[in-house]
């Protein structure tokens, strides 16, 4: 993978720009770290990709988003019914893991 190194020069010549100075950064390759070879269940397909729907609170769905922080990863999770699309409710973390309130241990 490449990218293009920010340092950029312009050379204005006779009303013209010219670039000079662009410089490509080689960086590693991406690698997968995770699997989907895993013995988890997985959830039943229920919308069959019909996304309308005539009632409220009938179909909602949900996402994960990880935020940058100067602190760290900020998690965000979302809950958006497709009736009016609005989000009906959401969480935000420090940690991606599932914690009980009740005794506070991860899940």
């Amino acid at each position: 993978m490449l990218l293009v190194d920010t340092k950029v020069e312009l050379k204005y010549k006779n009303g013209g720009v010219t670039w000079i100075g662009i410089r490509c950064k080689q960086i590693k390759k991406f690698k997968a770290t995770t699997t989907s070879k895993y013995s988890f269940p997985v959830a039943e397909n229920l919308l069959h990709q019909q996304f309308q729907t005539t009632v409220s609170n009938q179909v909602w769905v949900s996402d994960l988003t990880y935020i940058p922080t100067e602190e760290g990863w900020l998690y965000c999770a979302a809950h958006k019914d497709l009736f009016n699309g609005e989000i009906v409710g959401y969480a935000l973390g420090p940690r991606i893991t599932i914690v009980d309130p009740e005794n506070e241990t991860a899940c």
